[in-house]
C-alpha cells in the first residue's frame, strides 16, 4: 500500500513495478459487479450463521446489503456498526453508531476479557 500512495503522487492509476497491472485495493467498488461466486458463498454462509456483523455499511446497495438480511430472517443475531443509521437498524439486536475502526477494537478486547 505504501508503493501504490507513492505512486499516487505521478501516476493515475498507479500501476504495480513488476507486473504493470493497476494497484488497487481489494474492494469492489460503486459500478463494479460482485464475483457471482463470492456472491453465492456469502449468501450460503448467511443462510447458516447464528451471528452476523454489518460493518461499515449503509446497506443499501444491493445484493449485497440482502445478506444480513437474509441472515436475520433465518434466525441469525445482527450486529451493525455504522456511523450512520441504516434501513435494517430496526431489524438488528445490536446497533452501534460509531466508527468500526473504534468499536471493533472494543468488542475484541471485550471478547479476550470474557
Amino acid at each position: 500500500m505504501d508503493e501504490a500512495f507513492s505512486k499516487l503522487e505521478t501516476e493515475i492509476p498507479p500501476l504495480c513495478s513488476g507486473c504493470k497491472g493497476i494497484l488497487r485495493p481489494a474492494v469492489v467498488f460503486f459500478g463494479e459487479p460482485l464475483d457471482p461466486r463470492i456472491l453465492r458463498s456469502a449468501y450460503e454462509e448467511a443462510e447458516n450463521c447464528d451471528f452476523i456483523f454489518a460493518v461499515g455499511s449503509s446497506l443499501v446497495v444491493f445484493p449485497a446489503a440482502d445478506i444480513p438480511l437474509k441472515a436475520k430472517q433465518r434466525g441469525a443475531t445482527l450486529v451493525i456498526i455504522n456511523k450512520e443509521s441504516t434501513p435494517l437498524d430496526h431489524l438488528a439486536d445490536y446497533v452501534m453508531n460509531d466508527e468500526a475502526g473504534k468499536v471493533l477494537p472494543q468488542i475484541v478486547q471485550s471478547l479476550k476479557e470474557s
